[in-house]
């Protein structure tokens, strides 16, 4: 039963196919002989040679810190609960000065 329908499938729908299927095949194969007979891939191929050049030349940063850097650190102190701002303020300065 399955391959009565595919059978069918084929016969209906593989003849409205098969004419654009060649179609598009003669101009694909149309436009690549038009590029290589104008020499056009040669162009693209320096254009990208060209490309790759300018954007490998570019500077990079040379370290892990952008320019843009404001020389900011920032830190933070975990303490339990209900710890009081003085003790807060006395471990940061512990902190700071063994740094």
């Amino acid at each position: 039963m399955l391959d009565r329908g595919m059978d069918r499938f084929a016969r209906l729908v593989l003849p409205a196919f098969q004419p654009g299927l060649h179609r598009s095949s003669e101009a694909y194969s149309g436009g690549v002989k038009r590029v290589i007979s104008r020499r056009l891939g040669d162009v693209a191929d320096v254009a990208l040679i060209g490309v790759t050049y300018g954007l490998f030349s570019r500077p990079c940063p040379g370290g892990f810190v952008p320019g843009q850097d404001k020389q900011y650190l920032v830190g933070f102190a975990q303490l339990p609960d209900g710890a009081t701002l003085d003790r807060t303020e006395e471990v940061i300065r512990a902190w700071a000065i063994s740094r």
